[in-house]
Order: structure tokens, then sequence, then C-alpha cells
């Protein structure tokens, strides 16, 4: 899936077990940027950067959903 900057976006992570404690406060959030990061064999991967009411923080794209999508 596709985000782009200004869509409202869910972090489902939170509903895994595993990690419920970590994850709990992070409902929905703006995203802000679409980023690639380089992991240390020089592999790229993508993250999101979502504003949150606890902060700005990362999100994996495949534990995020569409809740709004930006104009």
């Amino acid at each position: 899936m596709k985000f782009k900057v200004g869509d409202l976006v869910r972090n489902t992570l939170k509903d895994r077990v595993l990690h419920a404690v970590s994850r709990r406060d992070e409902g929905l959030g703006i995203v802000l940027q679409i980023d690639q990061h380089r992991v240390g064999g020089g592999g790229k991967y993508q993250q999101i950067k979502v504003a949150t009411a606890q902060g700005i923080t990362y999100w994996w794209p495949a534990v995020t959903e569409l809740v709004d999508e930006s104009r």
C-alpha cells in the first residue's frame, strides 16, 4: 500500500500480543514523511515517519493501515 504525506493512519502492531505494551498508546497518526533506511548489509527498507499524540515516531508500512486518505 502506498501512503502519502498527510494521510491519517493507524498502527496495527498494537493488536499483536507480543507488542501490546510497547505500542499501546500509538493508535492514530498523520504521515509526515516516507523514508528509505539502509541496513548493515546495504539493503534498503521503508519506514513511515508519523506524528502521534505521543510525539514523532517511525512505523513499518506492513503494520500500518490507512484510515483516511489526504486529498
